[in-house]
């Protein structure tokens, strides 16, 4: 028995056999034509859910767990001023963008090297 999805159409997709498998009339309800089965209706629900259904991570033992490492940064007096020029040629009319790249690269490495492991 061929079951046209739709006129003019003979071939059936996978979204059109989705949404028949998705949808209660076909089994029949509410003076459709029955095309599918019930059971067949409840297996493809089955198996979508367990295809969409969240599963938690299975628990790792806790010496498995990566280590978090805590950093903390202290400014140095030369990073604060550095930042105080970056900001003041940045806050001019016609800022040297070769100069301030220069040094926002200069202070990204001073900062870099503030960085003290504070726990794990």
């Amino acid at each position: 028995m061929q079951i046209p999805y739709n006129t003019g159409k003979a071939l059936w997709n996978k979204n059109m056999v989705c949404r028949v498998l998705g949808n209660k009339k076909y089994i029949g309800e509410s003076g459709y034509p029955q095309i599918i089965t019930a059971e067949d209706f409840g297996q493809a629900a089955r198996i979508k859910s367990e295809r969409n259904t969240y599963r938690k991570p299975a628990p790792q033992d806790e010496q498995h767990q990566a280590e978090v490492t805590i950093t903390e940064y202290k400014p140095t007096d030369e990073i604060q001023r550095m930042t105080s020029e970056i900001n003041r040629l940045l806050d001019s009319e016609n800022p040297d963008k070769d100069k301030v790249e220069a040094l926002i690269i200069r202070c990204a490495q001073l900062k870099y090297m503030t960085i003290c492991e504070v726990r794990t």
